[in-house]
């Protein structure tokens, strides 16, 4: 449980999860609170191997960019898809997972298809 005093009328009670008591309390303006997450892709078809960059918008009320939010990446299904720290994605394996981006209190997600890549050509025949 935290207290800050806002001015001189109020005292704001914040209770929050994983909260340092230490930290600073920082109070946004519209500008920098968020009310937009966006991801992009929001849907992409890979074949086993290749690789996909996602990238997350986030914007403040006033639909201003806020570029200081850490984005924290996961997938939905690991054995198809993993994700490194800047959103990069590699297709692991044939098949279909979500990929997951957390900023502040927002989740959004967009949709890895993964198929395998295509069979070899046979060789062709030797003629006697």
């Amino acid at each position: 449980m935290r207290r800050a005093r806002v001015g001189f009328f109020a005292t704001v009670t914040l209770a929050a999860l994983g909260c340092n008591p230490l930290d600073p309390l920082r109070v946004l303006d519209d500008a920098q609170r968020v009310a937009l997450v966006k991801i992009t892709p929001d849907s992409v078809n890979k074949v086993v191997g290749d690789t996909v960059t996602f990238t997350v918008t986030v914007n403040g009320a006033n639909n201003t960019p806020i570029m200081d939010r850490r984005v924290t990446w996961s997938v939905g299904n690991p054995i198809v898809a993993s994700i490194s720290d800047s959103g990069v994605v590699t297709a692991r394996a044939a098949g279909r997972s979500e990929i997951l981006a957390s900023v502040d209190n927002y989740r959004v997600s967009g949709i890895l298809v993964v198929t395998a890549p295509p069979a070899p050509s046979p060789a062709p025949l030797r003629q006697p």
